[in-house]
């Protein structure tokens, strides 16, 4: 059993792997801090807002980056000035880093894989992956925006806001204004991907697999 454990670990690209940890993370942190938040907690929750409100941005630009990865340099360099500025302008309304370091890692990683695979590039099936996730990001949203009057506040209580000095300038006008909601977007979302990633690697293991071995 360990053994044909290990055989179809190593038949898994790297790249699956870290997207799959990735968004079981982001699952996990969307929903601890939506369920028990602390004190203290505000600035990654707002943070987290901020992401979801990018991730629709990124999930185009790390399709785009592996796309263009082994075309032309001129191409690839473009790519990244857009991309790379563009996430800056999103970071500078954080109180640090973390939109730039997530957009780094995950177009970082979206990029090698499309640079080691270039051979199996398909612009075509790339766009169509694209138009999916927007989709499922889209569709997402829409459920939620329906289902915001019914949606727990769990840990995310009018008294933490308050504690926590959380302003809300709008009432219920975006994520922002409705933390609990966000955070319910954001972790569905990611869970979403979750299992998307999981069958993924799941077909890509029964492709490589023997007839024998099934």
């Amino acid at each position: 059993m360990k053994i044909k454990l290990i055989k179809i670990i190593t038949k898994v690209s790297v790249f699956s792997l870290i997207g799959l940890l990735f968004n079981i993370f982001m699952t996990y942190k969307f929903l601890s801090l939506w369920i028990h938040p602390q004190l203290g907690d505000i600035e990654m929750i707002k943070n987290l807002i901020i992401l979801m409100l990018f991730e629709f941005f990124m999930i185009h630009a790390g399709l785009f980056m592996s796309t263009i990865a082994g075309q032309s340099w001129k191409d690839w360099l473009y790519g990244v000035l857009f991309f790379g500025l563009s996430a800056v302008a999103y970071n500078s309304v954080v109180s640090n880093n973390f939109i730039l370091i997530i957009y780094c890692s995950m177009v970082l990683n979206r990029t090698l894989s499309g640079i080691l695979k270039r051979e199996e590039t398909n612009v075509k099936k790339e766009l169509s992956i694209a138009a999916f996730y927007t989709m499922i990001y889209i569709g997402l949203l829409i459920v939620i925006a329906f289902c915001s009057p019914f949606i727990p506040k769990f840990g995310l209580t009018n008294d933490f806001l308050k504690a926590e000095h959380y302003i809300i300038i709008k009432s219920n006008d975006d994520l922002l204004s409705v933390p609990h909601v966000a955070m319910c977007f954001g972790a569905m979302y990611y869970l979403i991907f979750t299992f998307v990633e999981m069958n993924s690697i799941v077909r890509s293991v029964r492709c490589q697999q023997p007839t024998g071995d099934l």
